[in-house]
């Protein structure tokens, strides 16, 4: 890489930026000749905006400062590496000079007299005798002022820039952290929009069904295979004084079928097993809870719930169906006598199986008296008994349901359900059970021929 044995450290801007940086060049020398030398300093911000992929602005300082180091420092250690070696001369005997040679005015100069006495008083007798050697003067190393001035400003240039060029490393780090907080943060904002955009839809759908409630008179009740009727009979959720999921009225006025006899005639019953080719498994990730009801009513256990009084009691299960085929599996287990359940699905607004605060009810409920209600319309269906496993299909991509017993259909379509819906038990004891046997989605639904219908309802019409 081209800053290996440089000051310069660039492991702050990642492996990958790293790697294409390093492709710029191969050596110091490669580098200072191919951009430093021949003066290639836009040549430099466009490599380095390309390697970094990062801002015009920020290329250009990173190469002013890259290339203000290596003409600064690593030139002048390194100028012999780029320049071919000079020759190297002889050296030439200095002449000899008997004229002592004068230091600069500039720098103190150092004299040892070395005549020891006075002319007349020389004698032959005290010079020593044999050949004499002569010892080179000793020179003591001084500093003038300017010297010692220019040294210190030397030091503190350097400290300066090392000062500065570690502030600048920072700082680059600190400008690829803020730049990474606010992709971020962006990201955030992009969700909180989509979020805010769901909820639009959602209240939007909402006020559709309050305003089609508000304007279609509430019926009182439905006489069985018929049309309703305002001010007909009131059929309730179970027999006796047990009302439905939200405490419904209560009346005994139901009819009782032998099992398999629907009241339509001319339909051939359709069997069909659910396709859970592909699906996903969301049971091991799912509960049962009871948000309303106390322990002393209910009691849960898993994927089971018992039912202990008379009293009514809710369960629900903590999934919420947004998407693709959602594929639920109950079974039931009542008693002889004294116990009623109910399965279906809620639209789920608020995540606690209430649909709006002034508690209209959205929802769809197969009873084990045989009544399928849609809001306020019921159809009489087959009655369901212990140990039969109920299936509700939700298609949220085409928004219909269907509910099936023992893998027959219940030949009653719901369409135009809700978007975001919620499973729910409901239940009086003593003595009733429901287990959640499978909980899946998948992307295949039941294929069901039409003519296996006896009619479609719309739950926005109702």
């Amino acid at each position: 890489m081209w800053w290996t044995g440089t000051d310069l450290e660039f492991k702050y801007v990642g492996d990958d930026n790293l790697q294409r940086l390093a492709q710029l060049a191969d050596t110091p020398v490669a580098f200072y000749q191919k951009y430093v030398k021949t003066k290639q300093s836009e040549l430099l911000k466009q490599d380095v905006q390309i390697a970094l992929n990062t801002t015009p602005e920020y290329a250009s300082d990173f190469a002013t400062r890259v290339i203000e180091y290596f003409e600064a420092h690593w030139y002048p250690q390194h100028a012999s590496e780029l320049e071919p070696p000079k020759p190297v001369l002889p050296p030439v005997p200095a002449a000899i000079s008997t004229t002592p040679a004068m230091s600069s005015a500039s720098q103190p100069m150092t004299f040892t007299p070395s005549i020891t006495s006075s002319p007349s008083s020389y004698s032959p007798a005290a010079q020593p005798s044999g050949p004499q050697v002569i010892q080179p003067p000793q020179i003591e190393q001084t500093f003038t002022r300017q010297e010692v001035t220019a040294m210190l400003e030397k030091a503190k240039y350097e400290i300066q820039d090392s000062t500065d060029r570690k502030c600048n490393e920072l700082k680059d780090f600190t400008i690829a952290q803020i730049t990474g907080l606010k992709e971020e943060i962006q990201q955030i904002q992009n969700t909180q929009k989509e979020l805010a955009d769901s909820y639009n839809q959602m209240r939007q759908y909402l006020e559709d069904y309050m305003k089609t409630q508000q304007s279609q008179p509430t019926p009182t009740g439905y006489i069985i295979g018929a049309p309703p009727v305002a001010g007909g009979p009131v059929v309730s959720a179970y027999p006796g004084s047990v009302g439905g999921m939200y405490g419904g009225p209560s009346s005994s006025m139901v009819p009782s079928y032998p099992m398999g006899m629907p009241p339509a005639s001319g339909l051939i019953p359709y069997s069909c097993a659910p396709n859970l080719s592909g699906a996903s498994n969301l049971l091991r990730s799912a509960r049962l809870e009871s948000p309303t009801s106390s322990t002393s009513d209910i009691f849960i256990n898993d994927m089971t719930a018992f039912f202990h009084t008379p009293r009514q009691s809710t369960v629900l299960l903590d999934y919420i169906c947004l998407e693709d085929v959602v594929i639920v599996e109950w079974k039931v287990m009542l008693p002889q006598t004294g116990a009623a359940i109910g399965l279906g699905f809620v639209m789920d607004v608020m995540g606690t199986g209430y649909a709006t605060g002034n508690d209209q009810k959205i929802f769809v409920e197969y009873r084990s008296n045989g009544i399928l209600q849609i809001r306020g319309r019921e159809e009489r269906v087959d009655p369901f008994m212990t140990g039969d496993v109920i299936r509700i299909e939700l298609n949220m991509i085409n928004r219909t349901a269907c509910f099936f017993r023992n893998n027959m259909l219940i030949p009653i379509k719901i369409s135009v359900i809700p978007k975001v819906i919620k499973l729910y038990a409901v239940g009086s004891g003593p003595g009733g059970r429901v287990d959640a046997m499978s909980l899946s989605m998948t992307s295949n639904s039941s294929n069901i021929p039409p003519n296996a219908f006896r009619c479609d309802i719309a739950m926005d019409k109702v």
